[in-house]
């Protein structure tokens, strides 16, 4: 069998579509990963192979191979490519029978880097500096808790394992907002690589962390926490694993049947429901209260990742006032005088496209308010008090 590089099969075959050469973008020359990685399909068949166009062997008429690009890479770079929702075009399959997504600019953000422009760059180091200058000023601690997306834990299991880039938008963010804004950045992916030794730390098919890796996370942000009670801090010992259904919000997306997985969890204490969302959705608030009345008080902007790391959290304070939104209330945060705030989101967020095709900036807008809560949510300020109420000032 002959191996022959497709650029020299197409100017046989010139009805095809190839993605061999280096070819210049809008902004320039292609980067290597986009003109490496090619999707092979039998024409007329449904068995897809991901491989390097230069490693395929052509046996036969070359018209029985269809090639196209890898679809985050259809178009020029700093194009939008972005899917909006999870479906079989923009799902990938993996090694060992791992499923990753490729929406919301993912690969771009993890594997090409540079994808905030100065503008871009500039609103996230302001944007998170500007909380940690907020909480400061009040005796309150900041801790911006990104979670590592499976792309980023398990990049070894995507096809010929691209290397994470030293310049994606965490890594410009990071180098661009100095020591301090560094020090509040919490980012659990070595935590999370290392896990895999023991036991999954991301889902193979779903955005979100297996329960082992929610603790791995948790573990984490509560070392960086100053002044924090550890006398109920949940120890691996103290995890349960159980079976768990979970249906994979990537796999629903590709058509494909949720699986049966292990999960871990830790005994939590006894929480009390004030607020509670009946399902996790945006704007959603929950106030929750442990039977520890004498620890601290947390506000949390959070994803759906912290459904999971809630009751981790309910053992270190007594009250924790959580609203489903990346945004930044400020009015609560005078509302509710917590010691902690905690911003939560998944690496991803960072950038995940362009809010418009005319527009080269990669960023996700942010709206911080001081008087939208009430419109954003639905709920009045003060919120509900339980037993943790704080003394009157």
């Amino acid at each position: 069998m002959q191996t022959t590089r497709p650029w020299d099969v197409v100017a046989k075959a010139p009805d095809w579509t190839a993605w061999g050469r280096p070819r210049m973008g809008e902004h320039g020359v292609e980067t290597a990963f986009h003109h490496r990685l090619v999707l092979v399909r039998a024409r007329g068949g449904s068995k897809v192979e991901v491989v390097a166009p230069s490693d395929v062997a052509i046996d036969g008429d070359p018209s029985t191979v269809e090639w196209s690009p890898m679809l985050w890479a259809l178009r020029g770079r700093r194009r939008y490519r972005s899917y909006p929702a999870f479906t079989p075009a923009s799902v990938l399959q993996g090694r060992d029978d791992r499923l990753f997504h490729i929406a919301e600019s993912v690969c771009e953000q993890l594997f090409e880097g540079r994808v905030l422009s100065a503008r871009g760059l500039k609103h996230w180091t302001e944007a998170i500096t500007r909380r940690i200058d907020f909480c400061e000023a009040r005796g309150i601690a900041y801790r911006h808790l990104v979670i590592p997306d499976a792309h980023a834990v398990y990049a070894d299991a995507i096809p010929f394992a691209p290397k994470l880039s030293e310049e994606r938008p965490l890594m410009q963010i990071l180098s661009a907002g100095g020591a301090r804004l560094s020090e509040s950045v919490v980012y659990p992916l070595d935590a999370m690589i290392a896990g895999r030794a023991k036991f999954e730390t991301s889902h193979p098919h779903d955005v979100h962390c297996t329960g082992y890796g929610y603790f791995l996370c948790y573990r984490e942000l509560i070392k960086s926490l100053p002044n924090i009670d550890l006398t109920h801090l949940a120890e691996e010992s103290d995890l349960q694993a159980r079976e768990a259904f979970i249906a994979g919000d990537v796999a629903r997306g590709a058509g494909l049947p949720g699986r049966r997985v292990e999960y871990h969890d830790a005994p939590h204490p006894r929480i009390k429901a004030i607020v509670k969302g009946t399902s996790y959705r945006i704007n959603q608030v929950d106030v929750l209260e442990s039977e520890y009345t004498e620890l601290p008080r947390l506000v949390m902007f959070r994803t759906s990742n912290s459904s999971h790391l809630l009751t981790y959290l309910m053992r270190h304070f007594s009250r924790i006032t959580a609203v489903a939104t990346i945004d930044f209330h400020y009015e609560l945060i005078e509302s509710e005088r917590p010691d902690v705030v905690i911003g939560e989101m998944p690496e991803r967020y960072f950038a995940p496209g362009p809010q418009s095709a005319s527009d080269a900036d990669f960023a996700k807008s942010l709206h911080d308010s001081h008087q939208e809560f009430e419109n954003a949510t639905g709920y009045a300020l003060p919120l509900p008090q339980g037993e943790s109420e704080p003394a009157s000032t």
